[in-house]
């Protein structure tokens, strides 16, 4: 099984003699009308950072049940989208997500709870943030840590310091909204926070080596 998470983007490659199934849903579909389930966005298995976006299911049982649920997920998507069917389905994927959860044993993580807590909460004000502030003092005054600590903690889930982190999640959102035809770059940089667009054109060539019209053109090459 394969996880993409929230702000992630995957590309597809044509591939013969390869069978499953693709589930694209949003959080608030799968706790809708029913028992919320605590952020996918942040914990196992949709956290890459945290954990391996890849589960290798070797147990013959657990294998068959996961395939059987999204057997019926699919069966019943493809029959109609009544109410019911639509409560059916959210049902089906809750089995499936607590199913996966029972096999997060798998994963020791050498890193200690706090640590995890602390990153976890700083991916989430990052998520509600980062249009308002770059700045990781800004980030501790609001998560009530040290600098010395949120950077120490980055650097041993992330290997690098909270302000890089900060810059990759500025970068990647940058490409996603850029990728989008109905965002361009005057809109980008202002959904990113930059005053004036020749200071984001400046930041995302220094960090990616080509400016944000070089982007553009090379999506549109491919």
């Amino acid at each position: 099984m394969l996880f993409v998470g929230k702000n992630q983007t995957h590309a597809w490659l044509k591939q013969k003699n390869v069978k499953g199934y693709i589930a694209i849903f949003t959080q608030d579909f799968l706790n809708e009308n029913q028992q919320t389930f605590k952020d996918l966005s942040y914990s196992y298995p949709y956290n890459s950072f945290l954990h391996s976006p890849k589960l290798t299911i070797t147990n013959t049982n657990t294998h068959y049940t996961l395939v059987t649920v999204f057997a019926l997920i699919y069966k019943e998507f493809s029959l109609s989208k009544t109410t019911v069917s639509k409560q059916i389905i959210q049902s089906l994927l809750r089995v499936a997500f607590l199913k996966i959860k029972t096999l997060s044993k798998q994963f020791n993580l050498e890193q200690n709870k706090s640590d995890i807590s602390l990153f976890i909460q700083f991916q989430n004000q990052l998520d509600k943030n980062i249009s308002i502030t770059r700045n990781v003092n800004e980030y501790c005054k609001i998560l009530n840590t040290t600098y010395r600590k949120l950077n120490d903690t980055c650097k041993v889930i992330t290997h690098k310091t909270a302000k890089s982190f900060i810059d990759d999640v500025i970068i990647l959102k940058a490409k996603q909204y850029l990728s989008d035809q109905d965002k361009n770059i005057s809109i980008t940089s202002y959904l990113l926070g930059f005053e004036e667009v020749p200071n984001f054109s400046k930041f995302f060539k220094k960090h990616t080596s080509y400016t944000p019209k070089q982007f553009i053109a090379s999506i549109k090459q491919n």
